[in-house]
């Protein structure tokens, strides 16, 4: 499946916050944006504290890492090493 330019998720993390995803262009390259949303005083939701923006063909290598830190808090606290393209 190929996400098109400008597609977005979001995933609620708490009863105020949530985090974004976001693809998007960025000088002719396709980056992927996640962010951390809180609302202001007013309510509108606004980036609360920096974002991760990294190439989009390292969207997989990321979940990869995600998903062994996930598998690893499971069975103990040591370090995982990934490669490239693991």
């Amino acid at each position: 499946m190929i996400a098109l330019p400008g597609a977005a998720v979001t995933m609620q993390i708490n009863k105020r916050e949530c985090f974004k995803g976001e693809l998007e262009d960025l000088a002719g390259k396709s980056v992927v944006r996640v962010a951390r949303l809180a609302p202001n005083a007013s309510g509108v939701l606004r980036c609360a504290g920096p974002s991760l923006v990294f190439a989009a063909k390292h969207l997989p290598g990321m979940i990869a890492m995600l998903q062994a830190l996930q598998q690893n808090e499971a069975v103990n606290d040591q370090p995982v090493t990934l490669k490239a393209g693991e």
